[in-house]
């Protein structure tokens, strides 16, 4: 009995064994991993916190939104690879983080960013790129700036930015302010800015004092006033008082409506024309400051939210609507061709050299060197001029009439005060 148990153990054993020996001997089973995803990590300041805030977390947070509609509904950027000849696709990994419209904690998350491995940046707000300016041509690091003026600091071969200076910002106001004067006398302009560096060069007699003076208008004063400020009595008596025709806003769509209701309230409204700048321009205007902002001006930067046969007007919609669940505004919709044209030099790069070879330098001469960019009518076509890289060259006029913006103006270009100072 102990004899039979301890045999038939042995067969059990010697069989296991078997088979143990077969499967050790078996080739291995293919592996069906699907291939890494190709992926362009691209790094982000939006700017939701700070004193600009109410217009800069949806300026900014557009080409965010705008970037996750490529990733998720367009599968990335498709593109033909030059060695293989093949249509491929690679995502972008989207970084991002607040600066708060400030230059310190700008500069950390540079340093973040890089030390993450990002291969471009978008670096938003003028303060923030003004920051980062000579660590990116340092670093060589491409950076696509939306809310950012291009001036004499950020002008570089690592920055794009998507209007002209501040200077030029209301040279193109006073071009068009000319091209509708009908008067023998010159206009008489005066400015109310917000107190920041980038705007402090207005006071400088060689560039808007000058260029009013050639174009034949006259620029008789600049009001300052910190970020902060809630009443505008004094900046907006000393104007009146010196007869403007034009009152001009370098500030948010917040500080215009306390303008407009100070300006009321003082029996100033209809001694002088109000404008705002280009890019704090709002519908909220007319929430704001109620019917007394019937009849205010304001610069724009593209087509407006209520031309819904634009077939970009239709997409920005869509992308607001599906990313937050926000109705469509000028604010929310401006800085998207930024995006559109990054995503558009990022497709040029790739088909020059191919997803493994890409370095930021590819992506930096992706960024001057594309040409007619399509924007689906949000802003004309885009071709950068490496000299002076600004991708949203244009600006229009608009006013409220009976509740409601409206066009009025076709797109001027902006003059190139600060360029020609420069020599460039």
């Amino acid at each position: 009995m102990v004899k039979s148990l301890k045999k038939r153990l042995g067969l059990l054993l010697g069989v296991v064994c078997a088979v143990l020996l077969v499967v050790a001997c078996a080739p291995a089973a293919p592996t069906t991993e699907a291939p890494a995803e190709k992926e362009i990590k691209l790094g982000i300041q939006l700017i939701t916190t700070g004193p600009f805030a109410s217009v800069m977390e949806r300026t900014t947070s557009g080409p965010l939104l705008y970037l996750q509609y490529l990733n998720d509904e367009l599968g990335g950027i498709e593109y033909k690879d030059p060695i293989t000849g093949e249509t491929d696709n690679v995502k972008l990994d989207l970084v991002w983080e607040d600066n708060g419209y400030n230059a310190a904690r700008a500069i950390a998350i540079y340093k973040r960013q890089k030390a993450a491995g990002v291969q471009v940046m978008m670096v938003n707000g003028s303060v923030g790129a003004e920051a980062v300016a000579r660590m990116q041509v340092r670093d060589r690091m491409p950076n696509c700036a939306v809310y950012s003026s291009m001036t004499e600091v950020l002008y570089s071969r690592y920055l794009l930015t998507d209007r002209d200076s501040p200077v030029d910002q209301i040279g193109v106001f006073i071009d068009w302010v000319m091209d509708n004067w009908s008067e023998p006398r010159p206009p008489r302009v005066g400015v109310i800015a917000i107190d920041v560096a980038s705007y402090r060069p207005f006071g400088n007699p060689e560039q808007l004092p000058a260029y009013a003076s050639m174009k034949g208008a006259e620029l008789v004063g600049i009001e300052w006033h910190p970020a902060t400020s809630t009443d505008f009595t004094l900046e907006v008596t000393r104007l009146i008082e010196k007869e403007v025709d034009w009152v001009y806003f370098s500030s948010t769509t917040a500080v215009a409506a306390m303008i407009l209701k100070d300006a009321n309230r003082l029996g100033f409204l209809d001694k002088a024309k109000w404008c705002n700048i280009v890019g704090s321009s709002s519908e909220e205007i007319i929430e704001m400051a109620g019917p007394i902002s019937e009849g205010f001006y304001m610069q724009i930067m593209t087509a407006l939210p209520t031309q819904k046969d634009i077939a970009g007007v239709q997409l920005a919609e869509h992308i607001w609507k599906e990313y937050r669940n926000e109705p469509l505004n000028l604010t929310r919709m401006q800085c998207i061709p930024g995006a559109i044209f990054l995503s558009e030099a990022l497709k040029t790069s790739l088909e020059k050299v191919g997803y493994e070879n890409l370095t930021s330098e590819d992506i930096r001469d992706g960024l001057f060197s594309v040409k007619e960019v399509d924007c689906q009518g949000i802003i004309p076509p885009i071709t950068i001029d490496p000299e002076w890289p600004i991708f949203n060259p244009y600006v229009g006029m608009a006013q409220v009439k009976g509740g409601k913006i409206e066009p009025i103006s076709e797109f001027y270009k902006y003059p190139g005060i600060m360029r020609g100072l420069l020599g460039h």
